[in-house]
């Protein structure tokens, strides 16, 4: 039992695999600064009489929080995980604090912030002020790249990385608290962490979020809403914000749910970013991340302005990381914050629901090509004749309709150099990439009568030989936009719309289990069937009784059958976590062009949306005895971890009712099978649950996870190890969260993820870095038009169902 340098060793229990130990309290005496950083370990020995002690595993409690109020207990049954292994068993576990001195002189402890992963106001809290934006960065040596290392286990270096990536997300978690704590606020809200692996250079942990000042609904006096009790910056008096020094210097906000009266109007995606060459030979690496951060946190606060914008909404940063080249991405919404009078100030029912989408900027003023007409509304504000925005829906904007997913994707090809070389014409053709997923997303949006993009997000992944761009958001029809003059229905096949007939999907399910999740020798069909470049963005037509969006809100029915079943979706009682990773390898479509080996880019970019279009059917597929049902929050991950392979992850929140379609024997069956639940812990990505409400906040879940694996004797048993340690993973943060008294963890997110692969050693290792929050849930009385009674006992996704790659 260790936590900081002090260790405590229970008694031996011989003879025994189910052992009893019963021990007294091991007391540890520490300043909260430690128990901020510092994770109590457990490590579980089998004991050996003439040789080593055998390692079973370990277990990393996060003590934070235990310090949010006094008489805190964490108490359960915690798994016990080995990196090589997995799962190896599990252990109960009482862990309390009692604070018996105060006795600082100086603060460096952020005892009583409170860190929310969600990005929208917690539910029960009222927002009292929006302070401004707080960053914090870390830089370390990562041991895998230590000279230790070349003598160590492989054990032993994965519980070293284990152990300093826990203890570094406490140190920045401290860190970024303190810092909001000098603004004056008592939360943090839309928090953000990233491990940046920089290979032998180090590994950075970044932080990021917004600062506000919270209150308890019962705290605040009657009568008091939302937009009447914020405050607003030093230059008026009601709104939302306070401007302070920071706000003023990087007018941030990572909340993508737009509280009320907050701002006016938005401008549009304003993005920026910047590549830059790691090198292991410069010191003071912390102040060198900072700099170059600081720099594009600069230019995104420049383009806001040339919108006419003074705040950006849905704000987020994120790397991209290829041998010893760095990108650095930066984005958001640029918006025009609230005024008095204004008319966002008095909140959205106040006068008009259209004015976000009012353009920030007078027509004679116009900063890019577009064309602004009158509001179709309101008839008195300009608008712009499409829109893309960050953020989640908002009332403010008007009625909104015919939401469906987009994606598009592009691959830019890349020679294979090394170096300044390599940074010098990734830089260059980033812009182009840029260009050609927005040329994809407007041509498609335009054909398909649509003139909305919300909750976009642009991922950018750098291989060996080539750059991947892949745009995802939900596009929708804002009425108060003018709708495109001409819409042409696309004859797209079935194909591409992901519709599957019942015969398609037993074809598909009756597959073997190797070609069902192993594609990493994809052999190309010869029929010919190529992708022009108008399909390569898809506007996914999911088959009827789906509904797919990237974004939280469910915008509107489209895909469901009757209006019937769009009432019983509205109060869909169930929710469950569905993921999907698979990597595939695109070495057939490499041919010699002299010295070099260049792909071919139009075969490349087409086999790329061919596998992202059979990931939707395969997820369109196992869902199917669930109709009617909702995919929101759906993300998309694209990574090229080594040169000739890509790896592809979604994840989303799937929620359905009572009256799931279970016509056939064949799904009754899958049916009762699904209605065994192993934990009563529900996770989703989320931040509210339909049907339920949040009681209490009970802290949120950290975890940085390693697992390695020696006897990937074939290519095709890499994708069913990635699913296996994804399901203990979830496992690991259901059980947590069950010790600290909740039922559901919110807001879950998988924010690192690399597989890697040594086929010539047969070995592979994944890392996984996931976050939520942890709360306890309690029923909302008469939840749903329908009377429908909610389930506290929702199915669980059998394990071929949550995390696996479609079939060939």
């Amino acid at each position: 039992v260790r936590l900081g340098p002090i260790c405590y060793k229970t008694e031996i229990y011989r003879k025994s695999l189910h052992p009893q130990w019963n021990s007294e309290w091991f007391r540890f005496e520490m300043d909260d600064e430690a128990l901020q950083d510092e994770r109590l370990q457990l490590r579980v020995m089998d004991y050996d009489t003439y040789s080593a002690n055998d390692a079973i595993g370990k277990v990393y409690i996060d003590l934070n929080p235990l310090l949010r109020a006094t008489g805190c207990v964490l108490q359960g049954w915690l798994p016990i995980y080995d990196t090589l292994h997995g799962i190896r068993g599990e252990i109960n576990v009482t862990v309390k604090v009692d604070l018996f001195s105060d006795a600082n002189k100086y603060r460096v402890s952020s005892v009583g912030m409170r860190l929310f992963y969600s990005t929208r106001i917690p539910e029960g809290y009222t927002l009292i002020s929006t302070l401004g934006f707080t960053e914090e960065l870390i830089a370390n040596d990562d041991p895998e790249f230590h000279w230790m290392d070349r003598i160590r286990t492989p054990r032993a270096s994965n519980e070293t990385r284990q152990s300093l990536f826990a203890r570094l997300a406490g140190q920045l978690q401290r860190r970024v608290g303190l810092k909001a704590l000098e603004l004056g606020g008592n939360a943090v809200l839309g928090y953000q962490q990233y491990f940046d692996l920089e290979g032998d250079t180090g590994v950075v942990v970044r932080g990021i979020g917004s600062v506000v000042k919270l209150a308890k609904n019962q705290e605040i006096s009657d009568v008091a809403t939302a937009p009447a009790s914020v405050q607003q910056p030093a230059t008026s008096s009601a709104g939302g914000v306070v401007a302070g020094e920071d706000m003023a210097e990087y007018p941030f906000i990572t909340m993508r749910h737009l509280p009320p009266g907050l701002i006016d109007c938005i401008g549009g995606i304003v993005s920026a970013r910047s590549v830059k060459l790691l090198d292991n030979t410069v010191e003071q690496e912390s102040e060198t991340r900072d700099s170059w951060w600081t720099e594009l946190r600069k230019e995104i606060r420049s383009h806001a302005k040339s919108l006419a914008c003074n705040i950006v909404v849905g704000y987020q940063e994120n790397t991209t990381i290829c041998e010893d080249v760095l990108l650095l991405s930066a984005s958001g919404t640029a918006a025009l914050l609230a005024t008095p009078g204004g008319p966002g100030a008095a909140g959205p029912d106040a006068g008009s629901r259209c004015g976000l989408c009012h353009a920030p900027y007078k027509p004679s003023a116009v900063p890019f090509r577009t064309q602004l007409s009158n509001c179709e509304q309101c008839q008195d504000g300009k608008v712009p004749d499409v829109l893309f925005a960050t953020v989640e829906p908002s009332p403010a904007m008007g009625p909104i309709s015919n939401a469906v997913l987009i994606q598009a994707r592009v691959c830019e090809a890349k020679k294979d150099l090394k170096g300044e070389a390599s940074a010098r014409e990734i830089s260059d053709n980033l812009p182009f990439l840029e260009y050609e997923l927005h040329k994809q997303l407007l041509a498609n949006m335009k054909k398909n009568g649509l003139n909305a993009v919300l909750g976009l997000n642009v991922q950018v992944a750098i291989g060996e030989h080539f750059v991947t761009g892949v745009a995802t958001g939900t596009a929708c029809v804002l009425d108060a936009l003018p709708r495109p003059s001409s819409r042409r229905q696309a004859n797209q096949s079935s194909y591409l719309s992901g519709s599957l007939s019942e015969s398609e999907d037993d074809d598909m399910l009756s597959s073997s289990f190797k070609q069902r999740l192993c594609i990493m020798n994809h052999e190309r069909s010869g029929r010919g069937d190529e992708l022009t470049n108008a399909e390569i963005c898809v506007t996914r037509q999911p088959p009827p009784g789906f509904t797919v969006s990237s974004t939280e809100t469910c915008l509107g029915p489209a895909g469901l059958e009757n209006q019937d079943d769009v009432d019983d979706a509205d109060s869909v009682p169930h929710t469950q976590l569905v993921m999907q990773t698979f990597r595939v390898r695109l070495h057939q479509l490499y041919l010699p062009a002299g010295p070099l080996v260049t792909p071919q880019m139009p075969l490349v970019q087409q086999e790329l949306s061919r596998l992202l279009n059979r990931g939707f059917q395969s997820l369109f597929v196992r869902l199917r005895k669930f109709r009617p049902c909702r995919v929101s929050g759906l993300h998309f991950r694209v990574a090229c971890p080594q040169s000739d392979e890509m790896q592809v992850t979604m994840v989303g929140t799937v929620m359905y009712g009572d009256n799931a379609s279970t016509t056939s024997s064949q799904a009754g069956s899958a049916k009762r099978r699904l209605h065994t639940r192993s934990s009563g812990v529900e996770v989703s990505t989320l931040s509210l649950i339909p049907g339920r409400s949040v009681s209490e906040y009970l802290g949120n879940v950290n975890f940085f996870l390693i697992r390695e694996a020696s006897n990937l004797t074939h290519s095709s048993y890499l994708n069913p190890f990635a699913a296996t340690f994804l399901q203990e993973v979830v496992a690991i943060a259901r059980c947590h969260v069950a010790a600290m008294g909740g039922d559901a963890l919110l807001s879950f997110r998988m924010d690192h993820q690399l597989l890697l692969h040594g086929a010539h050693k047969h070995q592979g290792q994944y890392l996984v870095s996931i976050q939520g929050d942890a709360v306890l849930l309690e029923k909302v009385a008469n939840a749903g038009s329908n009377g429908s009674v909610l389930s506290s006992e929702p199915p669980n996704l059998s394990s071929a169902e949550t995390a696996t790659s479609p079939p060939t």
